[in-house]
């Protein structure tokens, strides 16, 4: 223990007369550092005086490093969460929005005030919220459209995962949105180009078809007159008439 800690740790004991749940770091023999959990009990004889102590250490290191992984997760959960393109919220078991990250706010154009306990379902046009919400499972990567603050719809690519307790209740949901209004707009882009090259496409097959015939009219009619002329017995001024 640190001199510092130890002086204090020792004054508090002679002052009370008790020190218990302190979380102390030992050093062993090995110089290494162990966390340990300290309690002890100053006895003292008929005048007050402290004629000895009976203190209790437990090693704790284990929680301790639990503890810290624990603390590492939080932090690094909330680095994804703060920092991820795509928005990300969290209902209770109401479906009304708790939590949310930046982006979220940034999609939806919507502040605090207008997200905070916010009934989930005001964020979706009110047939596709039934939908989605009706099997009460979970929901993954489903095309649908979010309401923005004024009321535009946009296009996301939507799932959603029930939270439940230990008796299977429904105690919230966690959903992921990102927007695909890009996408949307490139592949409706796309369909209109393949509808354009199919009625061109149908134009000139129809304009050969026409001229197909035009051209074919006057070159039987010619065959015709040709073949009569060598199978009949036509007098040559007439032939070359």
């Amino acid at each position: 223990i640190p001199q510092n800690s130890l002086r204090l740790l020792y004054k508090k004991l002679i002052k009370e007369g008790i020190v218990k749940n302190c979380e102390v770091r030992l050093k062993g023999k090995d110089k290494k550092i162990l966390w340990c959990s300290f309690a002890a009990v100053a006895v003292k004889d008929k005048l007050g005086k402290t004629r000895y102590v009976d203190a209790i250490l437990q090693d704790i290191s284990l929680r301790k490093k639990f503890e810290q992984h624990l603390i590492e997760s939080r932090e690094l959960f909330q680095t994804i969460f703060n920092n991820t393109a795509a928005a990300i919220m969290v209902t209770d078991q109401d479906q009304r929005v708790v939590a949310w990250n930046p982006f979220a706010e940034k999609m939806l154009d919507m502040s605090r005030d207008d997200l905070f306990n916010k009934p989930a379902k005001e964020l979706f046009p009110l047939e596709q919220w039934q939908n989605m919400v009706s099997s009460k499972t979970f929901i993954g990567a489903v095309q649908t459209k979010v309401i923005r603050k004024n009321g535009d719809l946009m296009d996301v690519d939507f799932s959603m995962n029930f939270l439940r307790d230990s008796s299977n209740k429904i105690i919230g949901s966690v959903g992921i949105m990102q927007d695909i209004t890009r996408q949307k707009r490139f592949q409706e882009m796309l369909i209109q180009s393949k509808l354009t090259a199919e009625e061109a496409n149908n134009t000139k097959s129809l304009f050969l078809a026409n001229m197909s015939h035009e051209v074919r009219t006057p070159i039987h009619t010619i065959k015709g007159i040709l073949d009569l002329m060598l199978t009949e017995d036509i007098p040559a001024a007439k032939k070359e008439n």
